[in-house]
């Protein structure tokens, strides 16, 4: 009688953890919040001698980094790897007259005019690649497309604001925005493209011991 009453309750109590675990399975688990993805920059840019942090904007050929798409998620993976020994073409410290750090607006000399203009088509084309350095490390990078252009691109994009034709400049204008708007006006206050604030002062410094820097 007493084996009889053991091997009832250890059923029953079997059946309870089969029951309990079933319960557990079905109860859904609480997605969690929605996180919205941002770039990882490189950190790696370190040290206060502003001597040693090299500022540069490397272009390369259209497509040759492979496709970009209109997103962060898809564009700086791409071109935080690049060699940026395959450059089309660089713009140096030598070649920046002056930096509109409020509107984000860089004037280049007549000698980097020139070389534009004798350089392959494909710089500044449309949807060319282009990489802002510090001390060769990766800042930010983008495309470079018409300022008026209707893709809706969500990363940094450059726009050059006087091109080679129009004569009555011996200097060219670029802009640094960062995301693409056709309906922004060039003289709007726009912040600089990068995401780290440690390293957007840096580049800010850099400009600065240099002279080339408008607030």
């Amino acid at each position: 009688m007493i084996n009889l009453l053991w091997t009832k309750a250890i059923r029953i109590i079997g059946l309870c953890c089969v029951i309990a675990a079933m319960i557990a399975c079905a109860t859904p688990v609480p997605a969690k919040p929605y996180q919205q993805i941002t770039p990882t920059m490189n950190l790696s840019v370190q040290g206060s001698n502003t001597s040693d942090q090299v500022f540069a904007i490397y272009i390369f050929d259209p497509g040759s980094l492979g496709t970009l798409g209109y997103s962060v998620e898809s564009s700086w993976p791409l071109l935080q790897k690049v060699d940026l020994n395959t450059k089309t073409l660089v713009i140096t410290e030598q070649d920046i007259v002056s930096y509109d750090w409020t509107h984000q607006i860089l004037e280049l000399n007549e000698s980097f005019r020139l070389r534009y203009e004798e350089s392959a088509s494909s710089f500044l084309a449309d949807f060319s690649p282009f990489v802002v350095t510090l001390a060769d490390e990766p800042v930010f990078g983008g495309m470079i497309i018409q300022p008026f252009s209707p893709l809706a691109i969500d990363y940094p994009v450059l726009y050059v604001l006087n091109d080679p034709q129009y004569q009555s400049s011996r200097t060219l204008s670029i802009a640094l925005r960062p995301v693409h708007d056709y309906r922004a006006k060039f003289d709007a206050m726009s912040p600089f493209p990068g995401t780290n604030p440690v390293v957007n002062e840096r580049v800010r410094q850099r400009l600065l011991a240099l002279d080339k820097l408008v607030d």
